[in-house]
């Protein structure tokens, strides 16, 4: 989700140039038909990618879909500026053109009454809208636009409800391409069957029942092979692990958030006091480029205050919490670690550097943390100095 930093203007401009051409993408692929593959890959039916209003969504989705590549490519202030500027409107109208394909589909098919489980496109474009936003937040934390801990606190909750958000568009739509899967499996099997019973009937007709019995046992056996051989393909695997990622990064957000709170409970940090300004108007401005977005809705300075008030919660609770937040994202980072060796270089979403600063991360805040318990014990917590260590470009390690 990174443009790689250590590649030279020129080196990013040659991939520009030579990422669509003749009509196609890197001179070869055609961009309409990867748009739908990844589109079947996320829950999409395929019969909705063969009707005109499917195949017409398809054509308007290039240009989006060609800027959301070209994006990688920029450094990271032409990053946020082109979403400000150009994508998170465009992905906002698809959003309307979305449920349009939706509703027809629903009304070609006789499936008006099931429109809350129907909407797979819409759900499509909702899911990469919330990525873009969360990028857009990201690439505001590597920029220093959230700058000390106060500000980096509203970035980091405002994040985890972006990654809650898109971690339940996507569980919802895997839910609904396996219950596809395995519904196509069953009629697989019946078909099976039933060409199984066809073929008893035939052999006991010519050689007896015998050769039938044989034939059958046979087919049975065939059948049984085929249900067994069933294997996760490498996209899924990509999948998977992509999933695994977005859920350490919002466990990674919660556990920064904790951590901070517990720091202002423990009155070792202090709010910000502004004569020019308000934390509100700060909160707006952060987040303005949101207003352009219909769903999810902009959330609020005041929805930031109610989400983030710990003031009923002991600072033991707290510090255990965000203790467990980073615990559990060092343990699924060693999953990704794994995962990630089963798939080519090609594949791999995730670098294993990256990986290694991000376990970086959990580690220090972990050893922090129990530090910063001792001290609320010992009723030393004056001594403390807080320091922002990013070991990874988007998360920090809360050094005291």
């Amino acid at each position: 989700s990174s443009a790689p930093r250590k590649l030279s203007i020129l080196s990013r401009s040659l991939i520009i140039v030579n990422l669509y051409f003749d009509n196609m993408l890197l001179g070869q692929h055609s961009l309409p038909l990867l748009i739908s593959y990844d589109m079947h890959q996320n829950a999409v039916p395929q019969t909705i990618s063969t009707t005109q209003y499917g195949r017409q969504f398809l054509d308007r989705l290039c240009k989006p879909v060609y800027d959301l590549l070209k994006l990688h490519t920029l450094n990271r202030n032409r990053q946020r500026n082109y979403l400000d500027v150009v994508m998170l409107k465009d992905w906002n109208g698809l959003q309307e053109e979305a449920a349009t394909v939706d509703i027809c589909f629903q009304r070609e098919f006789g499936l008006e009454g099931n429109t809350g489980s129907m909407l797979y496109v819409s759900n499509y474009v909702l899911a990469t809208t919330i990525g873009l936003m969360e990028h857009h937040v990201g690439l505001g934390i590597e920029l220093e636009i959230f700058h000390g801990h106060y500000h980096l606190l509203t970035a980091f909750w405002y994040r985890d409800f972006l990654l809650s958000t898109r971690l339940n568009v996507m569980t919802g739509m895997r839910d609904q391409l396996k219950a596809r899967k395995a519904m196509e499996e069953l009629i697989r099997l019946e078909e099976i069957s039933q060409q199984q019973k066809q073929a008893n009937k035939s052999a006991k007709k010519k050689k007896g029942k015998k050769a039938g019995k044989k034939g059958g046992q046979t087919n049975g056996a065939e059948a049984a092979d085929e249900q067994s051989s069933l294997k996760i393909s490498i996209e899924d695997e990509e999948d998977m692990v992509e999933f695994l990622q977005l859920t350490v990064k919002r466990t990674l957000c919660r556990g920064i958030v904790r951590f901070l709170a517990a720091l202002n409970q423990a009155q070792v940090l202090k709010k910000p006091q502004y004569k020019f300004t308000s934390h509100e108007i700060c909160f707006r401005k952060r987040f303005e480029s949101f207003n352009q977005i219909r769903q999810p809705p902009l959330l609020t300075h005041d929805d930031f205050l109610k989400g983030s008030d710990f003031g009923l919660v002991s600072s033991t609770t707290l510090i255990s919490s965000a203790t467990d937040c980073f615990t559990t994202s060092r343990g699924l980072l060693q999953e990704i670690g794994e995962e990630s060796k089963k798939l080519e270089d090609v594949y791999r979403s995730i670098r294993k550097d990256d990986v290694t600063n991000l376990v970086k991360v959990c580690v220090g805040n972990s050893l922090f943390l129990l530090k910063l318990s001792k001290s609320i014990a010992n009723q030393d917590v004056s001594t403390l100095n807080v320091s922002l260590d990013f070991k990874d470009c988007q998360f920090c390690s809360i050094n005291l």
